[in-house]
């Protein structure tokens, strides 16, 4: 999967000068070993994003799809998968993926809420009609 992989992660430059926001961190972000160190820990909890190479669609005949995934990894927050999958991305097992098709929005993700769920009369009928 590797070579049909192309990836869109884009590279973070610090800017020169000072930098707001982050107490006791004066002078240019490159001369400041202390930045370097905690941008490490930030590219550690923040994931990189891969494109598959185009394929043909499962669902729509004669379309292609892509998917933009990443790697899911002990070391990424349990905050992250949780905003990914708020975001629209689906899992399997370690991946977090969603469609990424040029010019289709026709695959939406969708989420049930299980402690709010009620089957409705048809689909009770079909449950009883199955067992």
């Amino acid at each position: 999967m590797a070579s049909a992989v192309s990836n869109v992660r884009s590279e973070l430059e610090p800017s020169a000068g000072k930098l707001e926001g982050l107490p006791g961190k004066a002078g240019p972000a490159s001369d400041s070993a202390e930045y370097r160190v905690s941008m490490t820990e930030q590219q550690k909890h923040f994931p990189e994003f891969y494109v598959t190479a185009p394929q043909p669609c499962p669902y729509l005949a004669g379309r292609l799809e892509r998917k933009l995934f990443t790697h899911l990894t002990h070391d990424k927050p349990p905050a992250l998968v949780d905003n990914l999958l708020k975001g629209g991305f689906r899992r399997s097992q370690n991946i977090a993926y969603m469609p990424y098709c040029e010019g289709c929005q026709a695959c939406v993700s969708v989420r049930v809420l299980v402690d709010e769920f009620s089957p409705g009369a048809r689909m009770r009928r079909v449950i009883e009609t199955n067992q």
